[in-house]
């Protein structure tokens, strides 16, 4: 016994010793004085592209109140601490906290930026103004230079267009001029020819058009590109960058009989966002031609129309289809389909046979998966007096969810149930918890409690382990 307490007695001293207060020597030793224990680390370096890195934190000794320990970043634009402030209570004092620090992308390329993290100035009694200090790089993810999407479809010798969009990949600190050209202005030509970039448009993709050339040529489906020829910038990361591959076009022929379908505008969305795309023919044909299609997954998305009818008279103005997202209350994530063509209808030899590309389309979710736990504090009463809150569901779940909860202390309040019940038939319904309030016979004044919750069990990953935050009560 006395080999075990001269044990702990030196692990006292060490512990005062590393957060430089002196404690005594011998067995003379003195009580543990305030302090923090902050670990090392566990790397030197967050990253723009989200990397992070942890650390824990405890007091030395022990607090007679609750004792917040703010956790501050000099530079959130580079790292930024996933919880401001630890709490330590008399009861988890030596019980280390994790910190989470996560790299911030600011978009622009400064290189490796050094930061800090600051633990503390503690707020507490007998805690009052301690800190530790913890150095971090950022690492950055930038690099000045151009991107040039795909175009968006082909273009025609009857002057059909498509477009396609330059950016900068970094924030510059002066103005970028793009020089463009089409590299065969037999097949197509441009407009603009130069786009300017500054601090504050950097990111914003611009648009160019592409303009088909009829060459009155039978020479098929002719591939063209258009190129960057020259960056002008008096900030040197561009104006040494290199040039961006070009765009590649493709001309189509106006004696080939064909369909040009232009890419979906963009994502459908479950709260009803639509998304366009056109179609035309190539050539004029000698007899109506009808193009007909439908969604393979009307359960995400629907077209408006089923068909199109192109005559000698319309078989170059391109028609619009427009395509509406569709809910299903489920958080299954953004869901890939496809508009899909169905073979053409015509005499026209020509486009009898052949029919469009399919169309890919994405109809984004709007559910997430969570639970909702109407929040208090909620007040119960030791003369028995109860408290209700709601529990509910942000998405209709896959399969049931059965979500257990309990009181963090029966001493002052027991709640009327252990689980709550969710199904695809009343997820959005709120459920009911009502807690008790119970009289300990002591006059310990207004007591903070908690109704906990365990993790959900259910089929549908979305939900199966998901926790749920606790209910705040005061007894």
């Amino acid at each position: 016994m006395k080999h075990g307490t001269r044990w702990r007695q030196r692990v006292a001293v060490a512990l005062a010793v590393a957060v430089g207060a002196l404690t005594g020597c011998g067995d003379n030793v003195r009580p543990t004085p305030p302090g923090l224990t902050v670990s090392s680390p566990t790397g030197g370096s967050t990253t723009e592209g989200g990397g992070s890195v942890t650390f824990t934190v405890a007091l030395t000794s022990k607090p007679p109140r609750t004792v917040g320990v703010p956790i501050v970043s000099s530079d959130a634009t580079e790292g930024k601490p996933m919880v401001a402030r630890l709490l330590f209570t008399p009861e988890n004092f030596d019980a280390p906290q994790t910190v989470t620090i996560v790299g911030q992308d600011d978009f622009e390329a400064d290189g490796t930026v050094p930061y800090k993290i600051t633990v503390g100035a503690t707020q507490g009694v007998d805690y009052e103004g301690l800190s530790s200090e913890i150095s971090l790089t950022n690492t950055d993810n930038d690099t000045s230079g151009i991107t040039l999407s795909a175009a968006a479809g082909d273009v025609t010798e009857e002057g059909a267009t498509t477009t396609f969009t330059a950016v900068l990949n970094a924030i510059p600190s002066e103005p970028v001029t793009l020089t463009l050209a089409s590299q065969d202005t037999t097949e197509g030509t441009i407009a603009p020819t130069s786009l300017v970039f500054t601090p504050e448009n950097w990111n914003a993709p611009q648009v160019v058009t592409v303009t088909g050339v009829d060459d009155n040529l039978k020479d098929g489906p002719q591939t063209f590109n258009v190129a960057v020829t020259a960056i002008t910038s008096a900030d040197p990361r561009y104006s040494t960058a290199a040039l961006p591959a070009p765009v590649s076009v493709l001309c189509i022929d106006d004696d080939t009989a064909g369909f040009i379908v232009t890419d979906a505008t963009g994502p459908t969305g479950e709260n009803g966002d639509q998304a366009q795309f056109t179609v035309r023919l190539t050539t004029e044909p000698i007899a109506d031609v009808t193009v007909n299609y439908a969604s393979n997954d009307a359960t995400e998305g629907v077209a408006t129309t089923n068909s199109l009818t192109f005559t000698a008279a319309n078989w170059n103005a391109p028609q619009t289809v427009t395509v509406t997202g569709q809910n299903d209350n489920v958080a299954d994530g953004n869901q890939p389909y496809k508009i899909v063509f169905a073979a053409t209808t015509s005499t026209d030899a020509n486009y009898s046979p052949i029919k469009p590309a399919d169309v890919d389309l994405l109809n984004l979710d709007d559910e997430t998966a969570g639970i909702l736990v109407e929040q208090g504090p909620h007040n119960t009463v030791e003369d028995g007096s109860s408290a209700s809150f709601s529990v509910v569901l942000q998405s209709e779940p896959t399969g049931d969810v059965v979500i257990g909860y309990a009181t963090s202390d029966a001493t002052e309040g027991v709640a009327n149930g252990t689980s709550l019940t969710f199904t695809a038939a009343n997820w959005n319904a709120p459920q009911t918890i009502t807690v008790v309030g119970k009289d300990d016979f002591v006059a310990d004044g207004n007591q903070p409690y908690r109704i906990d919750f365990a993790a959900g069990v259910s089929s549908d990953a979305n939900y199966n382990g998901m926790f749920a935050a606790g209910a705040t009560m005061i007894n």
